[in-house]
């Protein structure tokens, strides 16, 4: 299975948030797959970037140019997620193979928890991660790439989650089996441990936790 992962983060992260998560859950990818670091500029190996402004309001951009320049054509399923959020690189491959999504279809996959009232709708937690099938990201390149202003939102997950419907995208809440979520937007808790046996990701992990979960639970 060909995944890239892309690490969103900013270049005062890129030398902190980053190698914490490069050293621990990114050395467990297989080696089909790949990661990123999108940044505002390139400025080492495995960092890209588009000379975009670098504050918390920049990423619609930096996504927008992103999606609109960089070639997917190698890799099967994208999964985005942020510099400090931590993920299971195998729970995420099984839970794709069992749900036997095929990859060339328009399909999209989050934890749909983020309220935002402009939208009318429940959208994808962007932090903790989406996946975005190979047909779905060709969508949304040919969508960006004739589209002459298409950021309504200043937020990311709005955004993001704004172009996902514009292509009608198959919005997939991500749910285990007995209908818990996997893709966790807040921090995670040492005392759940069926959550911690069953999640694909975490947000809001600092360098001690993504430690402390690659230790006990991916290493």
């Amino acid at each position: 299975m060909k995944i890239l992962y892309v690490i969103l983060s900013c270049d005062k992260y890129v030398e902190t948030r980053c190698p914490s998560s490069e050293n621990t859950w990114v050395t467990k990818i297989n080696d089909e797959s790949d990661y990123i670091i999108l940044s505002s500029d390139s400025t080492r190996e495995k960092v890209i970037g588009y000379q975009t402004r670098d504050d918390y309001w920049s990423l619609p951009d930096k996504l927008l140019n992103f999606f609109r320049k960089f070639n997917f054509k190698d890799y099967e399923w994208i999964m985005t997620l942020d510099d400090d959020a931590f993920c299971f690189p195998n729970r995420l491959e099984n839970y794709l193979l069992k749900h036997n999504f095929n990859y060339n279809d328009n399909i999209s996959i989050g934890q749909r928890g983020c309220d935002f009232t402009e939208m009318g709708d429940t959208i994808f937690c962007g932090g903790a991660g989406t996946i975005f099938s190979r047909g779905c990201i060709n969508s949304l390149k040919i969508f960006l790439n004739n589209e002459v202003s298409p950021i309504r939102y200043m937020c990311g997950d709005c955004c993001m989650f704004d172009w996902l419907k514009k292509i009608n995208s198959q919005l997939i809440h991500a749910i285990n089996d007995d209908g818990h979520q996997i893709m966790f937007p807040n921090k995670h808790q040492h005392s759940d441990s069926g959550y911690l046996h069953s999640a694909i990701t975490y947000h809001y992990c600092d360098e001690n936790d993504k430690n402390y979960l690659f230790e006990n639970f991916l290493k």
